[in-house]
């Protein structure tokens, strides 16, 4: 066998078939911080429109756009 610049760590050539590999879900919990919004705004809205993928994350409610 070839020897390796790591000895503990060996070269993998093949990879074993999925079902040998376990998924486990990944959850990421966000915390948004609103500040001074109007205690109506929240409870009146019907749908909201929340961007947290993008360079400024923002939050809509209705007309008010939170960043």
């Amino acid at each position: 066998p070839m020897m390796s610049l790591c000895p503990s760590y060996h070269q993998v050539t093949q990879f074993a078939p999925d079902d040998d590999y376990k998924e486990e879900e990944e959850i990421t919990y966000i915390t948004l911080e609103l500040g001074n919004v109007e205690p109506s705004l929240i409870p009146s809205c019907g749908s909201y429109h929340l961007g947290l993928d993008t360079p400024m994350p923002f939050l809509q409610l209705a007309g008010t756009v939170l960043k």
